[in-house]
């Protein structure tokens, strides 16, 4: 497929990946596809824009059959443009896609959430043992300075047998 390769800003090239993902063109509304034409410099209608762009749309708003007949589908829009592009807003779009897949979007966010508290807990058994084993060092070094041979002390050597 032939993309416009022409960004201003990362911004403009996050909002063209995800046009051409959900199938939308523009923010919102019905005629969303016009956003484009103060949104971006390379698009807009102004009499200073000298591109071959102007007054036109990137080509990841167009249909798929329209891009493959016509590479450049976003140039001439003419009255029929309902056929060659897509005219919701991406945000119509997005809002659509969350609503008809809420179980995925529920699923992720608890997916995250188990990770998230595993490593918590994870952290907090970590802990839990490092202080066991600080506690059980100290204990070591107190009764060696008074000078008593301690009842039951470990090694360095036998640390592992604590865990």
């Amino acid at each position: 497929m032939v993309r416009e390769k022409i960004f201003t800003n990362a911004s403009v090239w996050l909002l063209e990946v995800a046009q051409a993902k959900v199938g939308c063109c523009g923010v919102a509304g019905p005629t969303a596809y016009r956003d484009w034409y103060v949104m971006d410099t390379v698009y807009s209608c102004d009499a200073a824009n000298t591109l071959p762009t102007r007054c036109s749309i990137p080509a990841s708003c167009c249909r798929a059959e329209s891009l493959a007949s016509n590479p450049n589908c976003g140039r001439s829009l003419g009255a029929n443009a309902s056929a060659k592009i897509f005219t919701d807003g991406c945000l119509t779009a997005t809002g659509s896609w969350l609503l008809s897949n809420a179980w995925l979007v529920v699923g992720a966010s608890a997916a995250w959430l188990f990770v998230q508290l595993l490593g918590a807990c994870l952290s907090r058994k970590l802990a839990k043992q490092l202080n066991k084993r600080r506690r059980v060092v100290r204990r070591q070094r107190e009764q060696r300075r008074v000078g008593r041979t301690p009842t039951g002390a470990v090694g360095y050597t036998d640390y592992y047998t604590l865990i």
